[in-house]
Order: structure tokens, then sequence, then C-alpha cells
């Protein structure tokens, strides 16, 4: 594994970029972004082509060469697919040597959130984990700890990155939002019952 792992949660209104130092124990957070204007084609390969220009600049300047990468890809029946594909395609292109998963945005509600949820919601879990993680002796250098809030899009490229070193079995990383997810499906079940139940009496 590289001494820098980083994780990307695409778009062109605001590219989330969690890169993790893996040596240093560091979490430092950008973001890319560029406006296509007017959707031609040509604006919107303008602007992905800036997107990874800025992705070039930014990966240079914390890690060098030294780094893996996975990446958010698009979902193909949504109304941006088109434009978010060009995107997608161009930083794969890229930085392809170095890529070693991509993840379906689906991942977040069937592997992450364990349901459906809302960018609050992913704000919420990434800054959850990021407390655990800095009692780990984590450094993060973001908004975390100020006024703001991590964004969005920060959030889930960081909630990928969870994933994917909990996934390859590294040790800081081994917790997860199994017992939310648990009580979450217990809520559902009984509000399931009670609707059943509910329905039953009116029949009768």
């Amino acid at each position: 594994m590289s001494k820098f792992l980083i994780s990307l949660d695409c778009s062109y209104t605001r590219t989330g970029i969690c890169i993790l130092d893996l040596e240093k124990k560091t979490f430092i957070f950008e973001t890319a972004s560029e406006k296509i204007g007017e959707k031609q084609f040509e604006n919107v390969v303008k602007a992905a082509k800036s997107i990874v220009s800025q992705l070039k600049e930014i990966f240079n300047k914390y890690c060098g060469d030294d780094f893996d990468l996975i990446m958010e890809n698009p979902l193909p029946c949504s109304s941006m697919s088109p434009a978010l594909y060009a995107l997608d395609t161009l930083i794969y292109r890229e930085f392809e040597s170095h890529i070693k998963t991509t993840y379906n945005p689906r991942t977040l509600a069937s592997k992450i959130h364990g349901h459906k949820y809302s960018k609050t919601d992913s704000q919420d879990l990434a800054e959850k984990y990021l407390k655990v993680l800095s009692e780990k002796m984590y450094t993060i250098l973001s908004v975390i700890g100020t006024k703001r809030r991590i964004t969005n899009d920060n959030a889930e490229a960081f909630l990928y990155a969870h994933l994917y070193l909990k996934d390859l079995g590294h040790s800081d990383f081994q917790f997860d939002n199994s017992e939310d997810i648990a009580a979450y499906k217990l809520r559902m079940k009984e509000l399931k019952k009670r609707e059943k139940a509910l329905l039953s009496g009116k029949q009768d």
C-alpha cells in the first residue's frame, strides 16, 4: 500500500477530496469545482478537464506520486449522469495506475448507512467516525471543530475511505454503524407491525 490514500466523491459543484497520510495518521480535506455553464458537450469537457487539472495540483502538493486512489462512479440513470460520466472518465484515465477500486453511490445506503440517508446523515456519520479516529491519535486538518461542518462531499469521500480500509482489515478502522443500523431496522419493523395492526383493525 502507498503512503497516501485518496478518496473522491466526484461532482462539478464540489468534488470532495479526502487525503489520508497513513504514516502520519493525518486526514486532509480539499475540494475541486468548476461551473459547466450552458450544458453543451464542449462546456462539460472543459469543466471536467479543469477539475482533473485541480486534482493533479492537489495530489502533487500533498502526495507526489505515492498514493492509492478510490472514487465514486456515477449512477447510470441520474439526470447528471452524462456529465458525471465525462468527469469520472477523465479522472479515471488520468489516474488509472493509482486506482484501487470504485464505488457505486448505492454503497452509501447499502453498506455504510444501512438505509436511505440525507446529506446531513453523511455529515453526522463522518464526524462521528472522525471523532473515533481522533481518539486513536489521528489528526484532522479541516473545518472539523469550528463553527463550519465538514461538507457533504468531503464526508462521503471520507466514508468511502473508511469502508475501503475496514474491508482491507486495517486495525484502526474496524468499527462501523452496525448498532445504529440494527436500531433503525428494529424501528422500521415495529412501524410495519403497527401499520398492519391498524389496517387489520379498520378491516374488522
